[in-house]
């Protein structure tokens, strides 16, 4: 992107943005003077309106063809006729026209005509040799490069470490660190030619060094020369070459590979440099010596031509600790959260829920890359629910009897152990275990068939009661059988509600009206009973006694029992208000 903007800026006279970090931006780039640097008022995109034909000319009366035809890099327009200037539909078509096409095909291939390295250069090699007349044009895009890299923080500069090929040594590049497959051979003409160095290994008692290749290399390792017009990507991951370390002669910032600076390492580091020497922590050290205690490292390293380069390394090869806090351990039934810390680096997971038994490894990572496991195995959690066996009876022949239903489970406790029934009916056996996991079983009776004498009065304060046997009316004292369904409907006597009903002085509060029998016993009795309502006290009749009860249960002073509320709801609504104390006024005042 830095090389796009500053040939960009240099090529079509405005520039010196300081805005690097998408070369798709470009449209929105502040146009500045290219002498004095004042910003002028308008913006690329606008300047292009302004100059419909492509071609401006700047203070210095030279022309550009960035405008209209948006060619940033005077693509076309030779110094015999340069209004052979290429037209592009977009700034970004011209960016991807001459990165991706244009140089890539021949300045920046090593099989071009054009090629002299793929560095900018000088007129004695890179792309200076053939791409510009002018001698100055690679000083004008690298100090254009240099002024916005130092905008930005110095981003680019000496964060590659590049190596020069030397004049006199091999001049081909290899597919492996082996050196035994060559991958391409850079002509001769391409003098000084740089290269960018990605790290140093010893390979056969040979220093090798991992390169970036000039041409992109294709999925199959193949180098590509591509010419087709199509633009092709350059994957740096794929893009990868080696060389002999003794090819290079000079280097530019950087010459020491093996460790980098700030670097943080978990095993034994090499330090590699081809010339000139070093020291570490202020001992001279060779080419090639080996680091290998924990600690923090100075290298300062001088090449034959003066360059010196200062680096920082550390040495940590401890594994960080992992702490396992305390979590229970009796027989439970619930999950189980494991939780982990460690003195230093970061964990995988902090914590781990046990759902079941199992064991769970923690994992952390330092910062230099050291991992530590710690393994943790929990075989207490039981969430299987006890399994209950019910014993054999007979539910198919009909009887007259009781029948006696029992059971076992295989561990904890029974709420009962056998269960009588004496009608037909369902109940459920419920077994626990010690840490509580709960498993139930219903058994359902449907074969008892007794004989049930029914007695029940017909009249009550408050309503009378009928009784039907297949909705055939029945009297008090008829013998049915338990099967049978037998219905019971009363009659409400007005200012009277149910209260509850009665089976052998088993009572269920209830307002409904009709109800089915459900036999339990042999003789049943059947009750109902009533309330006459604003009768608050019971008395079986409304006076001012029952005024008084309501007025002091609203305002908190007194409590009601549970047939008292149901009559003090006068109207019915749910809720005992005002507005039942006010109809009973009216009732005891004949109004209602």
């Amino acid at each position: 992107a830095l090389m796009i903007f500053s040939m960009g800026a240099l090529e079509s006279g405005y520039g010196r943005s300081t805005y690097a970090q998408n070369p798709a931006n470009f449209n929105g780039l502040v146009v500045k003077s290219t002498t004095t640097f004042e910003v002028l008022p308008y913006t690329v995109e606008q300047y292009c309106l302004i100059y419909q034909s492509g071609k401006y000319a700047d203070e210095n009366n030279i022309i550009h063809y960035c405008n209209g035809r948006y060619n940033l890099f005077g693509w076309g327009a030779v110094d015999s006729n340069p209004d052979n200037a290429v037209a592009f539909v977009s700034i970004l078509s011209c960016i991807n026209q001459h990165m991706g096409l244009n140089l890539r095909r021949s300045y920046m291939s090593y099989t071009g005509s054009v090629f002299y390295a793929s560095n900018i250069g000088t007129k004695g090699a890179g792309l200076n040799t053939k791409y510009a007349s002018d001698p100055w044009w690679s000083l004008g895009i690298s100090a254009i490069a240099y002024r916005i890299d130092r905008y930005l923080g110095f981003k680019d500069l000496n964060s590659y470490m590049l190596g020069i090929l030397s004049s006199s040594a091999s001049r081909t590049v290899y597919k492996d660190p082996q050196l035994t497959n060559i991958l391409y051979t850079l002509p001769t003409r391409a003098t000084n030619y740089p290269f960018i160095i990605l790290e140093g290994m010893m390979v056969n008692d040979k220093l090798v060094y991992k390169i970036q290749t000039t041409n992109p290399l294709n999925e199959d390792g193949s180098i590509n020369n591509n010419q087709d017009p199509i633009l092709v990507p350059y994957n740096f991951t794929r893009s990868i070459a080696y060389i002999n370390a003794d090819q290079i002669s000079d280097y530019i910032s950087k010459f020491v590979t093996g460790v980098v600076h700030q670097g943080l390492y978990n095993k034994d580091r090499q330090i590699f440099f081809t010339n000139g020497t070093a020291t570490l922590n202020g001992l001279p050290i060779l080419s090639g010596a080996t680091v290998t205690a924990d600690g923090v490292y100075d290298v300062v390293a001088t090449s034959v031509t003066g360059i010196v380069q200062t680096l920082r390394f550390t040495i940590d090869k401890t594994a960080p600790i992992i702490s396992i806090q305390d979590y229970p351990t009796i027989m439970t039934n619930q999950n189980v959260i494991v939780t982990a810390t460690t003195n230093e680096g970061s964990l995988g997971a902090a914590s781990y829920t046990f759902t079941e038994n199992g064991t769970y490894v923690f994992r952390a990572v330092d910062e230099a890359g050291n991992i530590t496991e710690k393994s943790v195995t929990i075989s207490h959690i039981d969430k299987i629910p006890p399994v209950i066996t019910i014993a054999p009876f007979d539910s198919t022949t009909t009887t007259p009897s009781d029948i006696i239903v029992t059971a076992s489970t295989d561990e904890g406790t029974l709420n009962v152990t056998s269960y009588t029934f004496t009608y037909n009916s369902s109940f459920t056996f419920i077994a626990t275990d010690a840490v509580g996991n709960v498993s139930t079983k219903e058994v359902t009776v449907s074969n008892i068939v007794k004989n049930i004498t029914l007695s029940f009065d017909t009249t009550f304060v408050g309503g009378t009661l009928g009784a039907t046997l297949n909705e055939v009316p029945i009297v008090s004292g008829i013998t049915v059988n338990s099967t049978d369904l037998i219905d019971f409907t009363v009659t409400v006597t007005p200012k009277y509600r149910v209260y509850r009903w009665g089976f052998n002085d088993d009572y269920t509060i209830t307002s409904a009206t009709t109800v089915r029998l459900n036999y339990y016993a042999s003789s049943t009795i059947v009750k109902v009973e009533f309330y006459l309502i604003a009768d608050l006290n019971d008395d079986n009749k409304v006076s001012t006694t029952d005024l008084v009860k309501l007025r002091r249960f609203i305002s908190g002073l007194e409590t009601m029992n549970e047939k008292a509320a149901l009559a003090a709801d006068v109207n019915g609504d749910g809720k005992i208000s005002t507005t039942d104390l006010v109809k009973i006024r009216r009732m005891l005042a004949g109004l209602e």
